[in-house]
């Protein structure tokens, strides 16, 4: 599964948190009507990515090969090793 077009407005998440729009990332499964807490983890782990990546993704840039498995893996790695595992 490609990298969902609906990740983009979704990496703004945290930026509630932050502000204070919601307390808790529980807080964004109603907001958002999401029902997944681990997607809505995925989504926040987003902000580990180097920060050329995450322009890639607000962007909107060309990511048909990204998965969002494979963005929120390569999150847990250092930013070089994020760019060698997205290519």
């Amino acid at each position: 599964m490609n990298l969902p077009a609906n990740v983009r407005p979704r990496f703004l998440w945290h930026e509630q948190l932050i502000s204070g729009e919601v307390a808790y990332a529980k807080d964004l499964l109603g907001k958002h009507k999401i029902n997944s807490k681990s997607y809505i983890n995925k989504i926040l782990k987003l902000r580990f990515l180097a920060p050329d990546i995450i322009e890639a993704i607000i962007l909107g840039n060309d990511l048909s090969h990204w998965t969002l498995d494979k963005i929120t893996q390569a999150s847990n790695c250092g930013w070089d090793e994020q760019r060698k595992l997205l290519g």
